[in-house]
């Protein structure tokens, strides 16, 4: 025997297994489309249709409350359009009362009923209705079936109707559900787009601030680090001599501290880009050590290297960068070291046919750090103690940007430390190996000290009296022969009375700026045939500066300050580069 089904709904119970079954499939197809539907039209379309064909009704529309007073005909009546986008009160028409009490209206006869506008009903000759609450959904709403003679329906035929409600609920709940959450989706990708800009537009800002605060202050620094080099070849006394230096040192420590900010600033901004050329690692650490040999030196300290012999030849990297960590961490130990001294080792961990794990390792037998101030050691501007601040001097930045390097390089940076037992940083770094190269060609870290420019015929625009003084002075003493000019138009002008062997362009300048005129330069140069080298001798020194000096057709951009030997160097290498092409 089976069992039977009772579903109870509008208060009364009935039969399931009764119903027929084009009916039964019919309430199935609704249920299964409204569980599919993604908008209150495609619910209105299915529960009109539905309702319909569940009971025979001449007509169906689907009503929404809209606010507390007001119900809203949302679609047209199978009967007519009277209804379609219709607004009524609710508390005077049978759809708002049915929603306000959640109870299934059954109305036989249209006309005995006070609640129902005769007149209006009469238009469309609808004789009985039944107002079926979708109960439980926000927005709340009913379905309307009419018909236009008397009719008289069955428990059956009510339970259908609300069993179809009831479905329309739970699609409208999820309606509901979705919209507000696509809403608080697209707010809070709104809130996060809105953000992002912001925080680009400050990048930005910042960005364009440290770059303008780098070039107005280079000038001056480049004119301290000439003056400083011009003294140091002039005969001077002991006190002179000591004076000069603390001028050199000054100025040495104002240009480090200068491009550390604009290093920070590149790499918060992702604007520092990579080099993968064939590298000797040994030649990198020796180098890096080398440099800071005489510091170590003047304090009185050993600087020992340890390298093992098993490290590959070459392998593909950034020599500068890898130096300039190396070179950091060197200087950091021999700042806080007063006794003893440093070792800087390079050692093989792993290795593979095309690639090689090496650590590198910085000791120091130095004043060590506590774990809280290991906490603090990589942070930007922070110094892991204000007494060590006061005592050694710095700012904080050198670790921070020694470790956003590594990581950029794909490496991993720790340090091992305790008071008054020293420290120990290791960088950790995977290389790919580097097997296309010249043979026995050594690559160094350093550039190839240059040759004599002395007869050299050079034109320098600069607007800076002082830099033109300091730079024809230092270029003079090399042996060059110097003409100079006040801005990119002058220079374009003196091009076309005399021949140069090299023109050396300031980017900013008056009338006419270093990049418009190698522009002008570069098309004149199509016409005749000839191209003179063009050096950027420039304070801007952003990534962005120097990819606009390139793009313009200039051959070399060197910020200021400049030494004269890399000035001397420079010149040297692009006249050797012009005479082998002329070859």
């Amino acid at each position: 025997m089976e069992q039977e089904t009772v579903v109870e709904s509008c208060d009364n119970k009935f039969d399931l297994g009764s119903v027929d079954g084009k009916t039964c499939q019919c309430l199935v197809q609704a249920i299964q489309k409204l569980a599919s539907a993604r908008t209150m039209a495609d619910v209105a379309d299915v529960v009109r249709t539905a309702a319909r064909n569940l009971v025979n009704a001449d007509g169906a529309t689907f009503v929404l409350l809209e606010g507390p007073d007001t119900v809203y005909y949302a679609d047209e009546d199978a009967i007519g359009p009277l209804w379609k986008g219709q607004r009524f009160e609710s508390k005077s028409c049978i759809s708002g009362i049915a929603i306000a009490t959640k109870k299934q209206i059954v109305i036989e006869d249209i006309y005995a009923d006070d609640r129902v506008p005769h007149e209006y009903y009469a238009q469309t000759f609808v004789k009985s209705m039944v107002m079926t609450p979708v109960r439980q959904s926000d927005p709340v709403a009913a379905i309307g079936t009419y018909w236009q003679s008397y009719y008289q329906t069955s428990n059956q035929e009510r339970a259908l109707l609300q069993i179809l409600a009831d479905s329309a609920s739970r699609s409208i709940e999820m309606i509901t559900l979705l919209e507000n959450l696509e809403s608080k989706v697209q707010e809070r990708t709104s809130e996060l787009r809105e953000a992002r800009d912001k925080a680009i537009q400050l990048s930005q800002i910042k960005t364009t601030f440290v770059s303008n605060i780098s070039h107005d202050l280079r000038t001056p620094l480049s004119g301290l680090v000439s003056v400083a080099e011009l003294l140091a070849d002039t005969p001077l006394d002991e006190e002179q001599r000591s004076l000069m230096e603390i001028l050199q040192s000054s100025a040495s420590s104002l240009l480090s501290l200068l491009n550390d900010v604009l290093d920070l600033t590149k790499i918060e901004a992702g604007r520092i880009d990579l080099e993968h050329i064939p590298v000797n690692l040994m030649y990198v650490v020796q180098d890096a050590t080398r440099a800071m040999s005489v510091t170590a030196f003047a304090k009185g300290l050993s600087l020992n290297v340890s390298l093992d012999y098993g490290l590959p030849e070459l392998v593909l990297s950034d020599s500068l960068r890898l130096r300039q960590i190396l070179a950091n961490l060197i200087g950091n130990a021999i700042k806080f070291t007063d006794a003893g001294g440093v070792t800087v080792s390079a050692e093989m961990v792993d290795e593979t046919e095309t690639s090689a794990a090496v650590r590198f390792a910085v000791k120091d037998s130095g004043i060590g750090m506590t774990a809280e101030q290991i906490g603090n050691l990589f942070v930007p501007f922070v110094q892991s103690d204000r007494s060590i601040s006061r005592r050694f001097g710095g700012t904080g930045l050198g670790l921070a940007i020694t470790k956003q390097l590594v990581e950029l390089m794909g490496g991993t940076i720790s340090v091992t430390s305790a008071a008054g037992e020293g420290t120990v940083f290791d960088v950790n770094m995977t290389f790919q190996k580097a097997f296309a190269v010249h043979p026995g060609k050594e690559i160094s870290a350093e550039p190839a000290l240059s040759d004599s420019i002395e007869g050299v015929e050079l034109l320098i625009a600069e607007d800076n009296a002082s830099m033109q003084q300091l730079t024809r002075t230092q270029l003079e003493r090399l042996g060059a022969h110097v003409t100079l000019v006040q801005n990119g138009l002058e220079a374009v002008e003196a091009l076309e009375r005399a021949t140069f062997d090299v023109l050396i362009l300031d980017c900013n300048m008056p009338v006419m700026d270093g990049f418009e005129a190698c522009r002008k330069i570069r098309e004149r140069e199509k016409l005749t045939g000839q191209r003179i080298p063009i050096i950027a001798l420039t304070a801007a020194a952003m990534k962005t500066d120097v990819e606009k000096c390139y793009e313009v057709g200039m051959d070399q951009h060197i910020a200021k300050p400049v030494s004269m030997a890399k000035l001397q160097s420079t010149i040297s290498m692009l006249l050797q580069d012009r005479k082998q092409k002329a070859t």
